[in-house]
């Protein structure tokens, strides 16, 4: 079965976004920017400007005083729909090697079969978008810390 890598046109860039929650109200928004220039996987590791900041909606939207609702993956892709035009980098364009690239094929296969249970104001959240697929992962113990294996096998 074919990967979102696999389909990564020259035209096209897969962001693969990472927000750790630094707390209850804030975040740190990261992301890897994944691309493909003369049929060479490229990659560059990035913070939002929105970088520490609110979470979008604070993860939490509020219908009363004693009810709450969890945000839903439309907003979280709306708002890094925004920040990828924003950001600083924080490691170069490299090109990924055969680990990495194996690597992400499997995290992406995980990511999409991940089901977190619980309840957080706080959870970590993982995305994946491009202009053919995009998809949210709510980590809501903070226990999967799939942030800490991709930082190690991204050598950042």
């Amino acid at each position: 079965m074919s990967s979102m890598l696999d389909r990564l046109s020259e035209s096209d860039t897969l962001y693969v976004n990472f927000c750790v929650g630094a707390g209850e109200f804030a975040s740190i928004h990261r992301g890897l920017m994944v691309y493909k220039k003369d049929n060479v996987l490229l990659c560059k590791y990035v913070l939002y400007k929105y970088g520490v900041s609110l979470l979008p909606n604070k993860l939490i939207e509020i219908e009363s005083d004693v009810k709450a609702v969890p945000l839903q993956s439309d907003s979280i892709v709306k708002f890094y729909d925004v920040a990828k035009t924003n950001y600083f980098v924080m490691k170069n364009e490299w090109k990924l090697d055969k680990k990495q690239v194996l690597y992400l094929k499997d995290y992406f296969s995980e990511l999409e079969k991940f089901k977190s249970k619980g309840f957080s104001n706080a959870p970590d959240f993982y995305t994946v978008m491009s202009s053919e697929k995009s998809f949210v992962v709510l980590d809501l113990r903070g226990k999967w810390d799939k942030f800490s294996e991709v930082k190690k096998v991204m050598n950042l």
